[in-house]
């Protein structure tokens, strides 16, 4: 049984940041740096926060990449779209830090949701805001990133929605689906005890999606509650960024409406 990864290829990351002028950075978290993406569109009152894929942990489902880094980044794709004020907050050890100090391969394979990832990105987003302190946190995470955001926004201040894109909700049905090996050293959004009801939560999906699975979405939600919304033809990656300013402002309008 494998984790699931894939082939590695020439990265569009450059283009990407380029072609969407982002302002790139370094943070430092709890015992690791972290590469951040800032997109300064409009001043609003709120603040988007993204968190990408898991990226390529591994080269042909076989060898442990050296860097996981993905080739390409929906989440960067989406961010350059925002026209709200927006930070790509990238993991521990991605997006040319995989030499980086603390720095392991179970970072982005069996501990890739551990509790030293979660931590560090949650210490590294609090530094990065504890100067905007009135601003309202939107937090968005596709596929991993989902993952990631589910469980970093309980321990968040101004934190009032998170928006899964595909996310993976329940890690042990997920791996036990694809027969891959158990995340042993990650955390699973699933196995929380409870997630706070003042945070909202908009879990997208795509109907046709083979590698997260409707199911395990439903699992989560029949515990821990939130709004799921299902694109009939869409798969894993396809096709967000066509549906994406529509989704922001579905979003915002129900965070309006004011109603769980």
């Amino acid at each position: 049984m494998l984790l699931a990864g894939c082939a590695r290829g020439p990265s569009v990351i450059p283009q990407l940041v380029d072609h969407y002028r982002l302002q790139e950075q370094l943070i430092t978290g709890d015992n690791f740096d972290h590469k951040l993406y800032l997109n300064p569109a409009a001043e609003s009152s709120y603040i988007h926060v993204y968190v990408g894929g898991d990226g390529v942990p591994w080269r042909y489902r076989v060898f442990v990449s050296s860097d996981p880094t993905p080739n390409n980044s929906l989440a960067l794709h989406l961010l350059g779209d925002d026209k709200t004020a927006s930070i790509f907050l990238g993991r521990p050890c991605y997006y040319g830090l995989y030499n980086s100090h603390n720095c392991n391969a179970d970072l982005w394979t069996s501990a890739r949701y551990s509790e030293r990832v979660v931590g560090s990105m949650v210490q590294a987003l609090s530094t990065l805001l504890q100067d905007q302190p009135d601003k309202k946190v939107i937090l968005f995470g596709f596929s991993g990133g989902g993952t990631l955001v589910t469980l970093m926004a309980p321990r968040l201040q101004n934190v009032v929605a998170i928006v899964t894109v595909a996310g993976n909700l329940n890690t042990r049905m997920w791996t036990k689906h694809h027969h891959y090996l158990p995340m042993k050293e990650s955390l699973n959004p699933f196995e929380m005890d409870s997630f706070p009801r003042h945070i909202r939560q908009f879990h997208i999906i795509g109907g046709q999606d083979s590698n997260v699975i409707n199911e395990i979405t439903q699992s989560y939600v029949d515990k821990h509650g939130g709004e799921i919304w299902v694109y009939p033809g869409y798969s894993h990656n396809c096709c967000w960024h066509d549906v994406w300013p529509g989704i922001l402002q579905g979003v915002h309008k129900r965070l309006q409406q004011g109603q769980h």
